[in-house]
């Protein structure tokens, strides 16, 4: 927009690129580079014509976003995600603005590289849009912004179902086992705090209540699979707390009996034993 003002008078007013224009305060719109130049503008009153007065106009060039494209981060939640931009003057520092899922960010000071292109860095997965590249020295924004730019954490490893060697005796070892995932790290769970980081991991001195389910995931570049799970059964041992004998009642004859003490009632057992026989008959 330019500005005269002289009572009562016409105007004429000329620039670059053939411009001319007969009001007062005339508008150029759509300005470019081109318009760039000194404008004279000459007042008539009564046909008499004041001397040009000249006005010097400066169109800075707007940045221009002709592209953009991502790559993803290398760990799961992790911030090595970068989107370059192309379109950019080599040497030239720009301030860029965007959305992440939405939401605004905090703009990156860049420079312009030997491409024409400024890469942003620290990234998250999301999806990244509008963007804005403001020239620092000038201040001139772009009105148009690239395709959006979604970025994708790792894909979570797969993990089969874990199997054990369920089900144990009570003062066994209960043995656990993971399939294997290239590059991963387990974590095992399971009942009463039990936890452990090895694939195929052991618990000593098995108790009755260490039964339960176990659980266990894998992870690679930070991604952890899906939980799998594995039930586990230990059976409480007999034990036998007394002992009590009772001799046969002739010599030869089957009336002796033991009886064992301290077995659950009600419970049916498999008993075994060692018949020893004593030297001293033979002599």
């Amino acid at each position: 927009m330019f500005s005269s003002t002289v009572s009562g008078a016409t105007y004429a007013w000329t620039g670059p690129l053939t411009y001319t224009a007969s009001t007062q305060n005339p508008l150029r719109l759509n300005a470019v580079t081109g318009f760039t130049g000194t404008y004279s503008v000459v007042a008539t009153v009564n046909n008499c014509n004041s001397l040009p007065a000249t006005v010097s106009v400066v169109v800075n060039q707007r940045p221009n976003i002709t592209g953009s494209a991502g790559v993803n981060p290398t760990t799961c939640l992790g911030n090595q995600g970068t989107i370059t931009l192309s379109g950019f003057v080599s040497g030239t520092q720009y301030s860029i603005a965007y959305l992440r899922n939405g939401v605004p960010q905090t703009p990156q000071l860049l420079t312009g590289n030997a491409s024409g292109l400024v890469i942003l860095t620290g990234l998250t997965a999301g999806t990244y849009g509008s963007f804005v590249a403001t020239l620092v020295v000038t201040g001139c924004s772009s009105l148009t912004s690239p395709p959006n730019v979604t970025l994708n954490d790792p894909t979570p490893p797969s993990l089969p179902l874990p199997t054990s060697n369920s089900p144990v005796c009570s003062g066994d070892t209960i043995k656990l086992f993971a399939a294997f995932v290239a590059n991963a790290t387990y974590t095992w769970s399971g009942p009463l705090s039990y936890s452990d980081t090895a694939r195929n991991p052991i618990r000593l001195n098995a108790l009755a209540n260490h039964s339960g389910t176990y659980s266990v995931f894998a992870t690679v570049n930070n991604c952890n699979s899906p939980t799998r799970t594995v039930d586990v059964v230990v059976n409480q041992r007999p034990n036998i707390a007394t002992v009590i004998s009772s001799n046969p009642t002739t010599c030869g004859g089957t009336q002796g009996s033991i009886t064992l003490g301290g077995l659950s009632t009600n419970a049916a057992y498999i008993v075994s034993c060692l018949l020893y026989t004593s030297d001293a008959a033979d002599e």
